[in-house]
């Protein structure tokens, strides 16, 4: 396996960005061993083995917390506000950009709340063959439905 990073201009303005950008995609092929599933593709079938919020937001987690640990500083989080139904609709690894912001926040709400060894049994499990939901389910320890109406109807409170 290879990680070819072609970055678009926004991330081509600062090293800061392609380092993130590099991080971002190397937790990709990480997980990609974990889970089994393909880092270029997915057939139409396999379209909805995990929620693309879960993969991008776990993703851009990492970056950020490795960066963070490298420069010894603190690392800051995101916020969001998250609509009815939001979720849902991040299900599907077609959908676009928000899923990147929105699973960014989801992922730092379940390390906070159940710690980061459940991202990757949730990848774990879903190598195992268990559909995404289970996988969730199992891993945050209640239904992929309830935890999203938690986040969905989470206040978002800033100082």
């Amino acid at each position: 396996n290879a990680i070819v990073l072609i970055p678009n201009a926004y991330d081509a303005e600062s090293c800061e960005r392609i380092q993130r950008l590099a991080y971002h995609e190397a937790f990709h092929s990480l997980t990609a061993r974990i889970d089994g599933k393909s880092l270029v593709g997915f057939a139409q079938k396999d379209m909805h083995h995990m929620g693309r919020w879960f993969r991008e937001g776990a993703a851009d987690f990492f970056a950020q917390a490795i960066i963070a640990t490298e420069r010894g500083s603190e690392y800051v989080g995101v916020s969001t506000l998250i609509e009815p139904g939001e979720m849902i609709k991040m299900s599907s690894m077609e959908n676009g950009y928000r899923v990147y912001i929105v699973g960014h926040f989801v992922v730092e709400y379940i390390v906070a709340n159940v710690g980061v060894e459940p991202i990757f049994a949730i990848h774990q499990a879903i190598g195992e063959g268990k559909t995404f939901e289970e996988a969730l389910e199992e891993g945050i320890g209640m239904p992929a439905e309830e935890f999203y109406d938690i986040v969905e109807n989470m206040e978002i409170r800033t100082n």
